[in-house]
């Protein structure tokens, strides 16, 4: 998202933390999931699943399509 020159002393380019740091910055609206284990991860997303049924695999890759993504995101293809 942005070159290694344009980042200050306090921000590394090969640092995970300063990488999401500025994924937030240029994404406001993402949300980030973070635990400490693989135990506490199962956890966390049998949590989120409870009460949702699960994806529709056909949607999910009519969605993953070009075309739906550019007319889901209101986006002209052309």
């Amino acid at each position: 998202l942005q070159s290694g020159n344009d980042i200050g002393g306090d921000i590394r380019s090969d640092a995970v933390c300063s990488k999401m740091s500025i994924l937030a910055l240029h994404f406001p609206k993402l949300r980030i999931l973070w635990s400490r284990s693989p135990h506490e991860t199962l956890r966390i997303f049998k949590l989120l699943k409870e009460n949702h049924d699960e994806p529709d695999i056909d949607k999910a890759i009519e969605i993953g399509s070009n075309e739906s993504l550019d007319a889901l995101l209101g986006m002209d293809p052309s």
